[in-house]
């Protein structure tokens, strides 16, 4: 069975054969599964990726973002064709009790590892982990 989901990223994929081999045992045929997978539509503002008019490619990735969703942008963000430079603007992401900090610090350095070009900080909890991190602002 062939099919495609109508969303970016290697998460999805994994999620959706995850969610495959679920219906499978539950009896659903792997045609039918094909179908339903191809009519996935994501919750906007999740790894959802627009394109502005003058051709700017933009994985918005806002609604509550949590450690992984966070990363499975960035990973997205990266393997996208580009020609100009990689930009992240990180928010707070908030509900994460005692590893916020942690949290927070992580996606910062896997920014940088995901060779990212410049990256914009909005919210006290992310920025204190920069400063924190002593990086330049």
């Amino acid at each position: 069975v062939k099919f495609v989901i109508p969303s970016p990223g290697l998460h999805l994929a994994i999620n959706a054969c995850a969610a495959a081999a679920v219906a499978t045992l539950f009896g659903v045929s792997l045609a039918q599964v094909g179908i339903s997978l191809s009519n996935f539509s994501p919750v906007q503002m999740r790894s959802e990726l627009l394109v502005s008019r003058s051709g700017i490619k933009i994985v918005n990735d806002a609604y509550n973002a949590n450690p992984i969703s966070t990363r499975a942008a960035i990973d997205l963000l990266k393997d996208i064709a580009c020609n100009g430079k990689r930009v992240v603007i990180l928010g707070d992401m908030l509900e994460l009790g005692s590893t916020e900090r942690e949290s927070h610090e992580k996606i910062l350095s896997y920014c940088c590892d995901a060779c990212i070009d410049l990256i914009g900080l909005v919210g006290d909890r992310v920025v204190v982990q920069c400063k924190w991190r002593k990086w330049s602002m």
